[in-house]
């Protein structure tokens, strides 16, 4: 059983599943608009998807700073180092996420 100083608190919790869930939804239709091309979705699908997986990173930016927020907030109240891999991961999960907005938004662009 884990001690409550190793326990980490229930709004870091929520956060970090969000921010799992909105990643991994926006790859998932990320992936089915490069399947799409293949199989020759229509065009209105096509534009769909992609503004999906627009919005859907840019919420996961949001979330991704309240992430980084809630661990500098932790590592100060709490005295300890051990959110510092979620860090990593957060600003990981930041960068396919501008990845995403900049190619969704550019290619809807293009496609005017």
């Amino acid at each position: 059983m884990k001690t409550p100083k190793n326990r980490k608190p229930f709004l870091f919790k929520i956060t970090n599943r969000m921010i799992l869930f909105l990643f991994s939804l926006s790859f998932v239709l990320f992936f089915f608009y490069t399947a799409g091309n293949f199989q020759q979705f229509s065009g209105q699908s096509q534009k769909f998807l992609l503004t999906a997986v627009t919005f859907l990173s840019a919420a996961l930016l949001f979330f991704i700073c309240a992430g980084l927020v809630q661990i500098l907030w932790y590592g100060i109240k709490l005295k300890t180092l051990q959110f510092l891999g979620f860090a990593f991961l957060y600003l990981l999960f930041a960068l396919f996420a501008v990845l995403f907005i900049f190619f969704g938004s550019g290619v809807i662009f293009l496609s005017k």
